[in-house]
């Protein structure tokens, strides 16, 4: 019965492969434009334009788009129990970051323009500030 049965050979990527080359060369010229970005920000890291942009917020995304670019050669890579963890667990945790990060900033400015609506806010409000927003240990 099972004698029938032929084993399969099992098929994976390699890395001379059309697909492959142009996956990785993307993913190479992401994590340099973010590295170049996250270098431009740490520089200007006082200037008004990066204070006004919400600094933490902006490095949780910057993460989350350098994880998002790894995570294509954790699924290029040879299976291994480590390579098959990295490919199932990155993607979701770096658009996790970007997503996240990208809602607590539009729902800060609706709320910051909402409030401008309503009245003029003469006291701070309390979870408006950055150290609020983004958890002390990360």
């Amino acid at each position: 019965m099972f004698a029938a049965c032929a084993i399969n050979e099992i098929k994976t990527l390699r890395w001379i492969d059309g697909e492959v080359v142009v996956s990785v060369l993307v993913a190479s010229l992401g994590l340099a434009a973010t590295a170049g970005v996250t270098a431009v920000f740490a520089r200007h890291n006082n200037t008004p334009v990066v204070k006004a942009s919400t600094r933490e917020l902006s490095y949780i995304i910057l993460i989350g788009l350098a994880l998002a670019y790894a995570a294509t050669f954790a699924l290029v890579a040879k299976p291994t129990p480590a390579a098959c963890a990295a490919a199932s667990i990155l993607p979701g945790v770096a658009f996790a970051f970007v997503y996240g990060a990208l809602v607590t900033k539009t729902n800060r400015i609706a709320r910051i323009l909402a409030g401008s609506k309503k009245k003029i806010i003469t006291r701070k409000l309390r979870f408006m500030s950055a150290t609020a927003q983004v958890p002390a240990r990360l």
